[in-house]
């Protein structure tokens, strides 16, 4: 609707219906009516129609910038053109638009290739504590053997090659290599985990068996430490595991302790759990050690990497804090896990599940 053409039309009609009114008055009249008077009824027509046509035409400005306004529906082929400004603004946003999808395409690429540069560097670095653990044994293991060396008694004369307090000596030296052996041995074995899959050669190992290596390893670790593993109550069953990592498991959790110097005898019982709803059978290992005690705000955190725990009194545990982070990455390896709990009054308690009768996987995925 065009409200010039609405102002027109009414105009028009006025204008004809005083022409109409003239007319009729021109024909109505007796001819002896004054021409003076029919004339004065035209003069008051075109004045009226000038008056309609002086309030029609601000009413029809007025209409024009409202329609300009509000849309104008309900008339068929009515349509209402956008104002120049509000093309303007459409164009500037959908430039902006366009802007900020570019600049977001380019942070994800820079973020991208930042990533793969970090992953890059992590897996150069894993492979560089993996490749060089060799070359760093081979002396601690030539420390360690000649200390071992100097505290036996020689078959030939019967005496030993150090005494009183040169034995004292020796195995500081002797712990002190052990110690920094097996924190190697927890630093390669993250670093393999961080550099992709685990190879797991998974064979059928009595629990008994396990259980021996653990006290093997233990005692030949803390010999002149008195830090024993007491076994108790374990049931005849075999897992499919890695003997060797899971040995290396669990003795990060209790490598703690060995580290401490203190006399200490941790109690290992097993037990098989009720099968599932799925029919899969576990075993859990409870490792209770009354020595060792892990504050409450640190124990949700104990199992994360590098990350260092302290007990109630606000000594530091010894460690990096990387071997409770590798025994739970092994154990979840083996398809179970690893979790504790520590009081004041009764120390720290491992609990550690492992599946009976099930395969795992030869290359569980790697820890990210």
């Amino acid at each position: 609707m065009n409200p010039r053409r609405v102002s027109s039309e009414l105009v028009l009609v006025v204008g004809v219906l005083l022409a109409v009114h003239a007319v009729l008055l021109w024909a109505l009249l007796p001819d002896s009516a004054p021409r003076a008077a029919i004339a004065g009824l035209f003069g008051v027509a075109l004045a009226g129609a000038a008056v309609a046509l002086v309030i029609l035409l601000p009413l029809a400005r007025d209409a024009k910038a409202l329609m300009e306004v509000l849309p104008v529906t309900g008339v068929a082929g009515a349509t209402r053109e956008p104002r120049p400004t509000q093309t303007e603004e459409l164009s500037a946003a959908l430039d902006a638009l366009c802007k900020l999808a570019a600049r977001a395409e380019r942070v994800e690429h820079d973020d991208a290739e930042a990533r793969a540069a970090i992953d890059e560097a992590a897996q150069l670095g894993a492979s560089f504590l993996a490749s060089m653990g060799h070359d760093l044994r081979g002396p601690l293991n030539n420390i360690i053997g000649f200390a071992d060396l100097l505290v036996m008694d020689p078959s030939s004369s019967g005496k030993a090659a150090v005494h009183g307090g040169q034995r004292a000596s020796v195995d500081i030296i002797r712990c002190a290599a052990q110690d920094l052996l097996a924190l190697l041995d927890q630093v390669i074995g993250w670093a393999r985990l961080q550099s992709g899959p685990l190879p797991l050669d998974a064979k059928h190992l009595p629990l008994a068996e396990l259980v021996e290596h653990v006290q093997n390893e233990t005692e030949r670790r803390a010999a002149s430490r008195n830090v024993a593993v007491r076994a108790r109550r374990l049931p005849q069953v075999a897992l499919l595991a890695d003997r060797k990592q899971l040995v290396a498991a669990l003795m990060a959790l209790i490598d703690p302790t060995i580290r401490s110097g203190k006399t200490a005898e941790i109690e290992l019982e097993a037990a098989i759990d009720p099968a599932s709803e799925l029919g899969m059978r576990s075993v859990t290992l409870t490792l209770r050690d009354r020595g060792l005690r892990v504050r409450e705000a640190d124990q949700d955190a104990f199992f994360e990497a590098f990350r260092p725990s302290f007990a109630p009194t606000g000594q530091r545990i010894a460690g990096l804090g990387v071997g409770p982070a590798l025994s739970r990455a092994l154990v979840r390896a083996h398809g179970g896990d690893v979790w504790l709990s520590s009081r004041a009054d009764t120390g720290t308690t491992f609990t550690v599940t492992l599946p009976l009768g099930e395969d795992v996987p030869s290359s569980p995925p790697g820890i990210t």
